[in-house]
Parts: structure tokens; C-alpha cells; sequence
């Protein structure tokens, strides 16, 4: 990953970590908020590449879970 693309991902994790806080403090539920907002990255990922290559990336979630490296923040 490039300085740059690294930048803009830090910048990106800032900015859903802002609505994140925003959103459980007009008291919505933390699992209403991951819910929604899993729905969305994948809705994005399909429109961006394709229902195909999103059911992949999504089919390797499992097993990152079980492994901890997903979680457990």
C-alpha cells in the first residue's frame, strides 16, 4: 500500500469513525449502526466490482472472525 493510498484510508476510517460516534450518540443501537453500515459497504463493493468479486470478499469474513483478526477492538 502506498503512503498515499494509506492516507486516504486513515482519512476514510476518521470519517466513518466520526458518524459511527454521531449516530450512537442519537442513541441508535451500536448493532443497528454495524448492520447498516455493512449493508452499504456492500452495496458500494457491488456497484464497484461486481456482485461476484464483493461475494468473495464478503465469503472470506468467516474465517477472519474465527481467526481474530476481525474484532476484538
Amino acid at each position: 500500500m502506498s503512503a498515499v493510498d494509506a492516507d486516504r484510508r486513515q482519512l476514510a476510517v476518521t470519517y466513518l469513525a466520526d458518524a459511527w460516534a454521531k449516530a450512537e450518540s442519537a442513541g441508535i443501537p451500536v448493532d443497528v449502526i454495524a448492520a447498516v453500515a455493512l449493508a452499504k459497504a456492500y452495496s458500494e463493493l457491488v456497484d464497484a466490482l461486481g456482485a461476484e468479486t464483493a461475494a468473495n470478499i464478503a465469503a472470506r469474513f468467516p474465517e477472519q472472525i474465527r481467526a481474530g483478526r476481525i474484532g476484538g477492538t
